[in-house]
């Protein structure tokens, strides 16, 4: 990549607004440290799979087990349309995920809230998805060996 181009991806990610779920993400944070869970935050990930103009997604939380990188997205219906209507850039995010190998867990509030749990349980809710994607993304490795 050239100089220009980097800098202007530096810009694109420096200009990036703080996620409006921010108080969710708050709490899945906690949870996770409290069950030590490793993970990263709205960093950036760079993959050429992805479709964006410079290569670049921000999820909500990225873990790492060994040459994994699971991701976790935090949906609301207002933002990202109703499961499984999401709207175009939804279905973009999902599928540079996955074309990327990336193995993709989404949390749905909607769904957890219609459930009927409790918004202080969403965390536990968040921690289980993820060793669930987890384990199964290790087991179809598994497969392709």
């Amino acid at each position: 990549m050239n100089k220009k181009n980097n800098q202007a991806r530096n810009k694109a990610i420096k200009s990036q607004p703080r996620n409006a779920d921010a108080n969710i993400l708050d709490m899945f944070s906690q949870t996770f440290n409290n069950y030590h869970l490793s993970y990263k935050r709205e960093e950036t990930l760079y993959n050429s799979a992805y479709w964006t103009k410079y290569g670049t997604r921000i999820p909500d939380f990225i873990f790492k087990v060994g040459t994994l990188t699971p991701v976790l997205e935090v949906d609301k219906d207002s933002t990202h349309g109703e499961f499984p209507y999401q709207n175009q850039k939804t279905k973009e995010r999902n599928q540079d995920h996955l074309r990327s190998g990336n193995p993709l867990a989404i949390f749905s509030e909607d769904l957890a809230e219609h459930l009927g749990f409790k918004k202080e349980d969403w965390g536990k809710l968040a921690v289980y998805l993820m060793w669930h994607s987890i384990v199964i993304s290790l087991a179809q490795k598994d497969l392709v060996k």
